[in-house]
């Protein structure tokens, strides 16, 4: 299984974060679809990928990629991006940021287009990934604050933990706007809301010192 990028919420990575690090890399698994069990689940998941349900080929690229099959992988998450499902230009992205077997090599620029498209289709992940990129900055964009909290906060409403996590410290440590601990609190409850531990804590340490 590969790991979540997102799954990274937390301040220590944030704080820590470099330009040298803004590509999600191998770093990310991606969430598990209803899997194909079996040759008959295969072949109805096959069909109805092919029928235009790009879900099930979000699935069946999942599998492959899995099964380390990276080609197929591919061209699943092709198909799947071409029918306007969020994850599978996600999942596309994230092949292309890696440099997999099956891609040309590793493309940060073609993997931020399959997160922006992604993100335009509502995928939460892609929001965050492309966030995290301008966050940090790398060799195909500058630093950018500004975009990297307009995402975090889309991800965030998308109800991603992780997003409203990076809002909360965006406004935690004043990148690119003046410091708010309202907001930050108000982003670190969402996430903690949304499970995040790690926005859990920053919400009762930003509530205990504005009430103490």
């Amino acid at each position: 299984m590969f790991r979540q990028f997102s799954l990274l919420s937390s301040l220590a990575v944030l704080l820590s974060l470099t330009a040298s690090t803004a590509a999600p890399a191998s770093d990310i698994r991606l969430p598990a679809p209803d899997a194909a069990t079996g040759f008959q689940d295969f072949r109805s998941f096959e069909e109805q990928c092919y029928s235009g349900n790009g879900s099930k080929c979000y699935a069946l690229g999942h599998l492959a990629y899995e099964e380390n099959k990276y080609r197929s992988a591919r061209d699943y998450f092709e198909k799947a991006c071409s029918q306007e499902n969020g994850q599978g230009c996600w999942a596309l992205g994230i092949l292309h940021s890696e440099g997999r077997e099956g891609v040309d090599g590793q493309d940060l620029r073609q993997a931020m287009e399959l997160f922006e498209k992604s993100c335009y289709l509502d995928n939460s992940h892609g929001c965050f990934d492309l966030g995290l990129i301008y966050f940090t900055g790398n060799s195909e964009t500058e630093q950018d604050y500004q975009e990297a909290k307009q995402l975090f906060e889309k991800s965030c409403n998308l109800r991603d933990g992780s997003g409203c996590y990076a809002a909360g410290t965006i406004y935690y440590r004043g990148n690119g706007v003046d410091p708010d601990l309202r907001q930050a609190k108000h982003y670190y409850g969402k996430s903690c809301h949304l499970g995040d531990l790690e926005g859990c804590d920053m919400f009762n340490r930003l509530k205990d010192s504005m009430e103490g």
